[in-house]
């Protein structure tokens, strides 16, 4: 999946006001983004996560469109997004978001719904 991906970026990778680019074994898909965590609360929070409620199984998802954040103004984040089986990672994400507060770590989303995506550049 990821070598078809290199390919589309390929494509536009070195143009003028390209993003600057996430290295391929830095990509990754966020389940919870809880932001700077105080070493104090590290090992609580590891604890809840490993009894965190995970799927009974693989969770089967593809690549699925792409896009920038945010929605008005200029572009900071290029984005591919994901699908499949998303309805269980988006209950993957509430199961890790509670672990997290019953460890007293909030996860940091703005209020926003969850929508996994791969973060495939930034721009400053």
């Amino acid at each position: 999946m990821l070598d078809h991906l290199d390919a589309a970026v390929s494509r536009v990778r070195d143009r003028d006001g390209a993003p600057r680019w996430t290295p391929r074994e830095s990509l990754h898909l966020t389940v919870a983004f809880f932001g700077e965590v105080p070493d104090r609360q590290v090992d609580d929070l590891t604890a809840a996560l490993a009894e965190a409620e995970t799927p009974p199984g693989p969770v089967r998802l593809r690549l699925d469109g792409a896009g920038t954040f945010p929605g008005r103004g200029p572009p900071r984040v290029l984005w591919v997004g994901v699908d499949g089986e998303v309805d269980a990672l988006a209950e993957l994400s509430r199961s890790a978001a509670a672990a997290a507060g019953k460890a007293g770590v909030p996860v940091r989303n703005d209020g926003r719904a969850y929508r996994p995506h791969l973060t495939l550049g930034r721009w400053p």
